[in-house]
């Protein structure tokens, strides 16, 4: 028999309590165990927990704790007795506490603090589903017609003005930096330095990205004009122009390979180093993340850190290493000229005015440039959700389609939508980048639950909840593509009854009865 508290005295503190009835009930409780001649049981997930009294404890604030209904309540009693004991009911508080919003206060001795239930994770986003590995049912060319054919052109001026836009705001800030930034006092620089390094940091991103525009022959329709831009816009940023546009070119042509990408893919078992055990824990993902966004894009130039291994000593300046071919060696010798062109300026410059000029006013939006490209490159090849195929099952359309669309917010317009339109770019590389949106509207009928998207509007197409069915009848459907044996729907979900938030349906086959 487990022993029972002194009744009577908390009986006789019972005006210490706010509810007596829950003394009453306390008194209950022991009555009808005591007269049972049934043993309690043994489980932790069963009752008995419920009918075991502890002594009432003074609450100078009982009217602040609160319980979900029909949980029983230990007058005064600590947090740790009034946690159901079993798994299901503490699913049920939990579950009652996010709907309730409230607040519990819990005693700690004398001490109290207020401490809010935590909100719970997108349990979809947190473990979404691998898209289908299997074969597409569909081919490249039904997904191209899918897009409207203005997509596909490219216009000299419209993308000249990216280039004028991007330079406008990059010298306005340099601007404001020289005037406003550079007279501050010390512990005002201090602030205003990193500031103007992450605001031109970004901005010069999307300088990059079109010249990697240029790079995919996406700027305009002489090759000549798209080589010259994006060798001078690349060598400003230290890039060999050339250089990386055939590995680029080499990354497009194997991605999702095992054996033949060239950048973030996950390596076998068997080929971890034995450093790896040594990293695995939070400060060594702490120091490896660090190294990646700060040195990752140089070492990757230079060494070709985390790049395809190659026979030989690969690097992006090295004319005749192992990863261009012959025809490719003297337009590296340009790159290479194009970048020591540049660093010979910047070594003038810190002669002029001083090494901490050129890294106040070029060092330090450079740094934020290296880590949003090894970020935005990791992240859009590296997802749960994406699978990567060896020799014997990969082919180009399921590498392509093994990629993932981020959303950066307000940076998506900054980066010129190369972050939350990378599946398009990956089919259509050669397609300019003030299209990508439209054509990624285009293609989502076709590809269905093929295609990855984290942002709020398509987190649910990895996460399993493009399975749900609504019947056609009762769906606003804004849009239907046939292609084959598929027909798809599209649904319009800002005024759709069914709260289906855009559910695209999917038939393979048209003989199925969705109208009943």
């Amino acid at each position: 028999a487990r022993p029972i508290p002194d009744v009577e005295s908390a009986w006789e503190n019972r005006r210490s309590v706010s509810n007596v009835k829950s003394v009453k009930s306390l008194r209950q409780s022991i009555d009808r165990v005591t007269q049972s001649k049934q043993k309690l049981p043994r489980r932790s997930n069963q009752l008995w927990p419920r009918h075991q009294i502890y002594k009432v404890r003074r609450n100078p604030w009982p009217r602040l704790v609160t319980r979900p209904p029909g949980h029983f309540k230990r007058a005064g009693a600590s947090s740790l007795y009034n946690r159901p004991q079993s798994p299901r009911a503490r699913e049920r508080e939990r579950a009652w506490r996010e709907k309730s919003f409230s607040f519990r206060f819990r005693s700690n001795g004398c001490r109290w603090k207020n401490v809010r239930t935590p909100t719970r994770k997108n349990a979809e986003t947190d473990n979404p589903k691998r898209v289908p590995y299997s074969k597409p049912p569909f081919s490249l060319g039904q997904i191209k017609k899918a897009i409207p054919p203005h997509c596909f052109q490219r216009s000299v001026i419209r993308s000249f003005s990216y280039v004028f836009y991007d330079l406008t705001i990059a010298f306005l800030l340099y601007y404001i930096a020289s005037n406003y930034i550079q007279p501050l006092s010390q512990p005002f620089s201090f602030l205003a330095w990193p500031v103007y390094w992450y605001v031109q940091g970004c901005v010069l991103t999307g300088v990059w990205v079109i010249a990697h525009e240029c790079g995919h022959h996406a700027f305009s329709d002489y090759q000549w004009l798209d080589d010259t831009v994006g060798l001078i816009l690349h060598s400003a940023l230290l890039v060999p122009y050339f250089s990386w546009k055939y590995s680029h070119r080499r990354h497009h042509s194997n991605t999702g390979s095992i054996e033949r990408d060239e950048v973030f893919v996950p390596k076998q078992k068997s080929a971890i180093g034995w450093y790896s055990k040594y990293l695995n824990n939070p400060p060594g993902r702490f120091l490896t993340l660090t190294i990646q966004l700060t040195l990752g894009w140089p070492l990757y130039l230079a060494f070709n850190v985390s790049g395809r291994h190659y026979e030989g000593f690969a690097c992006h300046y090295h004319p005749y290493g192992p990863i261009f071919s012959d025809r490719e060696r003297l337009q590296i010798f340009l790159s290479d000229a194009g970048v020591l062109a540049v660093v010979y300026g910047l070594y003038r410059l810190a002669v002029a005015k001083g090494l901490a000029w050129v890294v106040c006013y070029y060092g330090g939006p450079l740094m934020v440039v290296n880590g949003f490209l090894v970020l935005i490159t990791y992240l859009q090849h590296t997802h749960p959700s994406l699978p990567h195929y060896d020799s014997s099952e990969w082919d180009w359309l399921r590498g392509a389609l093994a990629t993932v669309d981020r959303d950066y917010g307000i940076l998506n317009k900054v980066f010129h939508n190369i972050t939350d339109t990378h599946v398009a770019h990956h089919l259509f590389s050669t397609m300019p980048h003030y299209h990508a949106m439209e054509a990624t509207k285009a293609i989502k009928p076709i590809l269905g639950i093929t295609i990855s998207w984290t942002g709020r509007q398509f987190s649910r197409q990895c996460s399993g909840r493009q399975r749900s069915v609504f019947m056609l009848s009762e769906m606003r459907v804004t849009r239907k593509v046939s292609s084959g044996t598929i027909i798809s729907y599209e649904c319009d979900y800002q005024n759709c009854p069914n709260e289906c938030r855009g559910v695209l349906v999917l038939v393979m086959d048209p003989s199925f009865p969705f109208h009943s």
